[in-house]
């Protein structure tokens, strides 16, 4: 029951009515209250009166509903106020609870015809509760084994718990034990889903049969064994027994077990048996290996029933490891003949683990700096290095540092490779090439030899295959006339310290008196440099008797005496004889020079004579003069050479009265 107040303010004198009456809202009349109307009368000074409405009582779960309670038709004056309708909440009473198995578990016997599963309610008793209720197979199969279901299980007011009857199918086959998944879902009428909301039940096999306990064992390589447990179920008064075998899979008898075969014997009332099968703990990465067991001819009435081939997987415990190379760099010497470079394996040392090492020329060239041994590395059980030897090639080039690249690749056998995976073999030449000069800084020969060899030589090293440029230029000698110019490389082999070059001289017929060919060497290579003596001359002594001035000018002053030189070259064994002459130029015979009119005889083996010409002193101030001195009438076989004439300057030395020229 509600009981709403009807106030009556601003005056209360005389009599005065109002109409009332009730609405549905959410709450319906007749469900949830009882419906009513009427009229208030308000006596004289009568200030509120009441109005009751019955609510009515339910089981069901309901959230909060509401109806209205609505004022109108005042008579005596009155009118209505601003709160002329009421609205009622009815709250709602009714729990519907929590719902789930009875157990997580139930069993019965195969020939049971039902299993009874109860489903409990707690924290409520509201009517109408539901939920569904729903089988699976797990190991039993639904309609061979019981009939599958799917049904709404309702709860009526107070009830706290139902019982659904499950069917099950009795067949005479020897399954052994099976088993049917239960699940609750759907809850409805306010209810919620407890704990166990699914649950297994296990049909009891009632038919005498053998089979393995599980489909898959799993047993580490170091085993030593692996047992597998044989259950007979259903009849336990008789001896009964099954024949069993292995059958190898991946995994291979006696490499990775011990095959075996036989019989199990299961006495009055015994329910287990036991197969040991032993492991073989070998050292070869090959991951997990399987092989199966199988039962097979029952005997004495038993019946193969559920699993009757078991997988026995064997988990590999070796580990190949982890290949590296012990060091990034290896330096080696050119003359060790061989490099050693290490592998390291770490993490694991199973057998059977290879890596292939790769050799790639860096600025070593293979076949001519070392030997390429590219190739597969294995490592046996328990091995955590290997050592390969590179054969290093000792050249005699001086060639500098070389490089070989090392890299690791494609590791088997369940090895892995790690950090360095490359390294590099640095070959530490022990080459020089040396420094190359001339052997001398002059060299000399006859016009007549033909040809003029120059050695070159080389100090401070011996490789193969440093070389230099040596060229020939005109000196005093004059290419094409008195030599053939000649250009050239000359390559030193391992351990030679000397080359020579030849220059072909042309022997002419004119008295020139000696003359030069320079000498040079440029451009070393192979490692070579060049030495303190890379420029030299060459002399090529003349064939012809000649006398010649020692230059083609000379300059005097006045007042003073020229010594001249006059030189004879070619043959010296007998005695010649020269005029010597002068001709004015600038300068005259008698006024700025003497006589110089003469003969020079050379005696037998003498290459040099002298001869002097003195310089006339006048007062005029003058510039330089010049005159001529020859070479005439050679005698004794001599020619002229080619310096037959010398011009000499005589350079004014005026004295304090001298008078200007104009």
């Amino acid at each position: 029951m509600v009981t709403l107040n009807v106030a009556r303010t601003g005056g209360t004198t005389g009599t005065v009515t109002v109409d009332y009456a009730t609405q549905d809202g959410s709450a319906i009349h007749g469900d949830h209250y009882v419906s009513t109307n009427g009229t208030l009368t308000f006596a004289d000074k009568q200030a509120s009166k009441t109005i009751s409405v019955r609510i009515l009582e339910d089981s069901l779960v309901n959230p909060d509903e509401t109806f209205n309670v609505t004022l109108s038709a005042p008579t005596g004056g009155a009118a209505l106020g601003t709160n002329k309708i009421a609205t009622v909440t009815i709250k709602d009473n009714d729990v519907g609870g929590v719902l789930a198995f009875s157990s997580a578990t139930y069993s019965t016997n195969e020939n049971a015809a039902f299993a009874n599963i109860t489903v409990t309610r707690t924290g409520g008793k509201a009517s109408a509760v539901t939920v569904q209720l729903s089988t699976s197979n797990l190991t039993a199969t639904a309609g061979a084994d019981y009939v599958g279901t799917n049904v709404v299980l309702t709860f009526g007011s107070n009830e706290l718990t139902k019982t659904f009857a499950l069917q099950l199918i009795d067949d005479t086959l020897p399954e052994g034990d099976e088993t049917v998944g239960l699940h609750l879902s759907n809850v409805g009428g306010g209810a919620t889903l407890g704990k166990i909301t699914n649950a297994i039940l296990t049909i009891l096999e009632n038919d005498a049969s053998v089979f393995f306990t599980n489909a898959t064992y799993t047993v580490g390589e170091a085993g030593p064994s692996i047992k597998l447990n044989v259950i007979r179920s259903g009849g336990l008064s008789s001896t009964v027994s099954v024949d069993y075998q292995t059958v190898n899979g991946t995994a291979v008898s006696t490499n990775d077990y011990r095959g075996t075969n036989g019989t199990l014997t299961f006495g009055p009332k015994i329910t287990v048996q036991t197969i040991t099968i032993p492991i073989v703990n070998d050292t070869i990465v090959e991951g997990a290996e399987t092989f199966t067991v199988s039962l097979v001819n029952p005997q004495n009435g038993a019946q193969l029933a559920g699993i009757s081939n078991a997988i026995v997987t064997i988990t590999n415990n070796d580990l190949g490891g982890v290949i590296t190379f012990s060091a990034t760099n290896y330096p080696v010497a050119e003359a060790a003949g061989k490099v050693a470079v290490m592998l390291k394996r770490t993490g694991g040392i199973a057998s059977g683990v290879s890596v292939d090492l790769v050799l790639t020329p860096g600025t070593a060239t293979a076949g001519a700096d070392y030997t390429n041994v590219s190739g597969t590395v294995t490592f046996a059980a328990g091995e955590a290095s290997k050592t390969i030897n590179i054969p290093i090639i000792n050249d005699s080039i001086d060639e500098g540092n070389e490089t070989i690249l090392l890299s690791l690749v494609n590791a088997q056998g369940g090895g892995s490779i790690g950090t360095p995976s490359t390294a590099t073999v640095t070959i530490t030449d022990d080459d020089v090439a040396g420094a190359v000069q001339f052997s001398s800084a002059t060299y000399s020969t006859n016009e007549n030899a033909g040809t003029a060899l120059i050695t070159v030589t080389r100090t401070g090293g011996k490789a193969s295959g440093a070389t230099v440029v040596y060229a020939t230029q005109s000196g005093t000698a004059t290419a094409g006339q008195d030599f053939t110019s000649t250009t050239g490389t000359l390559t030193f082999a391992s351990n030679e310290l000397s080359k020579t070059f030849s220059i072909t001289i042309t022997n002419d017929t004119i008295a020139e008196g000696n003359e030069t060919v320079n000498l040079t060497l440029r451009t070393p290579g192979g490692g070579a440099t060049l030495g303190a003596i890379s420029n030299a001359v060459l002399t090529i002594i003349d064939d012809e008797s000649s006398v010649s001035f020692a230059t083609t000018t000379a300059s005097s002053v006045e007042g003073s005496n020229l010594v001249v030189n006059v030189v004879r070259a070619g043959a010296l064994t007998t005695q010649v004889t020269v005029d010597i002459s002068a001709v004015s130029g600038t300068a005259i015979f008698g006024t700025d020079f003497a006589a110089t009119n003469t003969t020079l005889t050379f005696p037998a083996h003498t290459s040099n004579q002298t001869f002097t010409v003195h310089m006339l002193t006048d007062a005029v101030l003058d510039n330089n003069e010049t005159f001529t001195i020859k070479l005439t009438h050679p005698t004794g076989g001599v020619q002229i050479g080619s310096r037959s004439n010398l011009v000499v300057t005589i350079a004014n030395a005026p004295d304090k009265d001298a008078i200007p020229l104009n």
